[in-house]
């Protein structure tokens, strides 16, 4: 997320506003994203005080409940205690430190292995691997790579 507008930026904007221009006037006159005008604008004319211009304090994402706050911080101390663990080995000591709740589960991992079709379509580059490794069962019973 980008910082936040500085206190001489947020105070020329509620100027121009004040002078009378637009939205995407300001923006184009300030060199800033039109929707950052307007959301500025509208969080102004909702503040009770208007000539408070800080920016809005987020805590970010929902508030957790006092037990899942436990949980976050064992995750922490698990990460800040043990640096060569990975995500998946914080997962397990997670899962059987605290049973009652669920750890999310690892993201897919295609690193490598993901390019584009002609068409834009993503597709998997390591198909030629697995169908070179195919195996096919041999008169004896054994399996073999297939030779395709």
């Amino acid at each position: 997320m980008p910082a936040p507008l500085s206190l001489s930026v947020r105070l020329r904007i509620r100027q121009l506003h004040q002078d009378g221009l637009s939205s995407s006037q300001i923006a184009s006159t300030l060199d800033l994203n039109p929707r950052t005008v307007r959301h500025l604008l509208a969080c102004w004319r909702l503040r009770p005080d208007p000539t408070d211009l800080a920016p809005l304090d987020h805590g970010g994402g929902r508030p957790l409940t006092a037990d899942r706050i436990d949980f976050r911080e064992a995750c922490l101390n698990l990460r800040r205690d043990n640096p060569g663990w990975g995500a998946g080995r914080i997962r397990l000591q997670l899962n059987t430190l605290y049973p009652k709740f669920q750890a999310p589960p690892r993201a897919p991992c295609s690193a490598g292995c993901m390019t584009l079709d002609w068409d834009g379509r993503h597709r998997s580059a390591c198909s030629a691997w697995t169908t070179a490794a195919l195996a096919n069962p041999t008169k004896s019973g054994r399996w073999m790579p297939s030779s395709a």
